[in-house]
């Protein structure tokens, strides 16, 4: 049998690819946007990990998703410092989500109140995609608007090293959660990138 981690990876491939290769990213990847954009990009990725992060304090406990839950993977802390040095001390007060991320962060919470297992997908999508993809972000940031070496403005992106990714992959991997015995097998159905299953 697959390990949780492979059979994620393996349903949510197309939209890893589709993230990876949007008009967005290469555009901000490439050096064609501004550090305006960049910061926009962390106040939205902020609304993503508060809906997380919010629902691993309720998750911690919970015979399916609690296992997953790991302290040293949450980024809301250095989101806001990033965005407190790129925005400025008063960041909030012109914080507002679009419409398809306030409907991610939605669809988050949904999952973290009703459909646990749901949540996971979300949480190994978000913390592990982000921890490999947030590395060429973090090194664009510093090369392109000269960030200081995995400092203040592009922390989120870097705080973390391989050895919490190597965790992560290990405790989502070898959780004791096999797909088959998950609310997935009940349902018939996967998590699309949207959140909703199909």
């Amino acid at each position: 049998m697959d390990s949780f981690s492979t059979v994620i990876r393996t349903a949510s491939h197309d939209q890893h690819v589709e993230a990876e290769t949007s008009t967005f990213m290469s555009d901000l990847l490439g050096g064609r946007l501004g550090v305006d954009a960049y910061a926009r990009y962390t106040e939205q990725l902020w609304f993503v990990y508060e809906a997380l992060e919010a629902g691993a304090e309720r998750l911690a406990a919970d015979p399916v998703a609690g296992a997953f839950i790991q302290a040293e993977l949450f980024r809301l802390p250095a989101l806001e410092r990033d965005l407190a040095h790129l925005r400025g001390a008063d960041w909030r007060s012109g914080l507002a989500a679009l419409p398809a991320t306030q409907a991610y962060a939605d669809r988050v919470r949904e999952c973290a109140e009703e459909w646990p297992a749901g949540y996971i997908a979300h949480h190994y999508t978000r913390y592990l995609g982000d921890l490999s993809g947030g590395q060429i972000i973090r090194d664009k940031a510093e090369r392109t608007w000269g960030f200081s070496r995995k400092g203040t403005g592009c922390g989120s992106m870097c705080s973390r090293g391989s050895g919490t990714r190597r965790r992560s992959r290990g405790g989502i991997g070898s959780g004791w959660i096999p797909w088959r015995s998950t609310t997935w097998r009940s349902s018939g159905s996967w998590p699309s990138a949207s959140g909703r299953s199909r």
